[in-house]
């Protein structure tokens, strides 16, 4: 599981490595088009990397897809799946991310390891979640100045040469993420990749209904409090017979920089946190969220959701959303307390996912790895 000390490690290192990967972004490698290189924050197995990995290895014969791996369990794994990888830092990753013709990240372009020698290649961003937060520089909370931009001109770590968005206004997001003008800008409108599960699978046979709480990561760790009452009324008597009445086990997985709360296990509770995320959402009936992403991806189920947010003043003074943002949280499925909580799950509906979709979601058919293979081959012309 990450942690803040991952994201502080993973931010001094882009620093101390900028010139060294700037100088390496000078120089130029022959690149071999149907040599296809994925990989995923820290180098782990998973996100729109990994399903759009799994695709391609499966159905393109003539483009040869390696995955990036952090070590060598993982990479035994794979083999046995026989699905080709590397490990990140090994001269072998070196030797292809010089070649390779097609890159995807989900978090940046040091998915790849540190020391990036594939910037020149075709970099697609998949990204890892389509939402309503202010990243990178059109967060309020950032400053920038003068030596950031030249900086980030010269060397970024969330370069690109496509950037992958599940409809328009999503990529107008980005466009503002990352400033990046949209008429100049490449891109495509395309589902994500991880959320052909929805499709391509069946749910499992079970006698009760699951629900799933995935609340998001908050900066501010007194806002855990929040999470914190959540799990502790659904382990209380007083939960457990809400869940029991209405033939519910909850699953709760919180994010994965998220610290000191602890899930508390009984029969109608369990502890999710390790469980594979998109297999869950398949299974889910009805999803507690607040501002992740995973709303996105679940509303293509076009399943219950449920927004519980009772911090949101305090939430985005540290993590603005963007303005449009509000027509959703003032959806009669938000709620502000438990006691409204408890009304919502008795009685939820499908309206909260139909407005996702509306903004985020323009394709609900399914096959989007197949239809972003098809796009790139078009655009790379092979």
């Amino acid at each position: 599981m990450a942690s803040n000390a991952s994201i502080t490690n993973i931010n001094a290192s882009r620093k101390k490595n900028w010139l060294f990967n700037f100088f390496h972004k000078c120089v130029g490698h022959k690149r071999d088009k149907k040599l296809w290189i994925f990989s995923s924050y820290l180098g782990r197995y998973q996100d729109n990397s990994r399903y759009l990995f799994e695709y391609v290895s499966k159905n393109e014969k003539d483009i040869k897809a390696i995955y990036f791996v952090q070590n060598e369990e993982l990479q035994k794994k794979l083999a046995s799946e026989n699905l080709n990888s590397v490990i990140i830092g090994s001269k072998e990753a070196k030797k292809i991310a010089k070649k390779a013709g097609v890159s995807f990240y989900t978090n940046g372009i040091d998915d790849f390891g540190e020391h990036i020698y594939n910037y020149r290649s075709y970099v697609v961003a998949l990204w890892h979640g389509v939402g309503f937060k202010e990243m990178y520089y059109a967060d309020r909370n950032f400053h920038d100045n003068i030596v950031k931009k030249i900086y980030r001109n010269f060397f970024s770590y969330v370069h690109r040469n496509l950037t992958v968005a599940t409809s328009e206004y999503a990529f107008e997001c980005f466009a503002r993420d990352f400033r990046f003008k949209r008429s100049k800008a490449k891109y495509v409108i395309n589902g994500q990749p991880r959320n052909d599960i929805f499709f391509d699978k069946k749910e499992s046979k079970k006698d009760h209904k699951v629900m799933l709480y995935a609340p998001t990561y908050r900066k501010v760790e007194e806002q855990n409090i929040n999470i914190k009452n959540v799990i502790d009324f659904f382990s209380s008597k007083e939960g457990l017979d809400l869940l029991k009445e209405n033939n519910i086990k909850l699953y709760v997985r919180l994010h994965p920089v998220t610290e000191n709360i602890e899930i508390k296990e009984n029969d109608n509770v369990i502890d999710a946190s390790k469980m594979d995320g998109q297999a869950l959402l398949l299974d889910t009936d009805i999803l507690i969220t607040d501002y992740s992403s995973i709303a996105t991806d679940f509303a293509i189920t076009k399943k219950p959701v449920i927004l519980y947010v009772p911090d949101y003043d305090e939430y985005i003074k540290s993590e603005p959303l963007f303005d449009e943002a509000s027509q959703i949280y003032k959806h009669k499925d938000v709620s502000l307390s438990i006691d409204d909580l408890k009304k919502k799950i008795a009685h939820s509906s499908s309206s909260l996912a139909d407005e996702f979709n509306k903004m985020l979601n323009t394709d609900l058919d399914g096959e989007y790895s197949k239809k972003l293979t098809n796009k790139l081959k078009e655009i790379l012309k092979i």
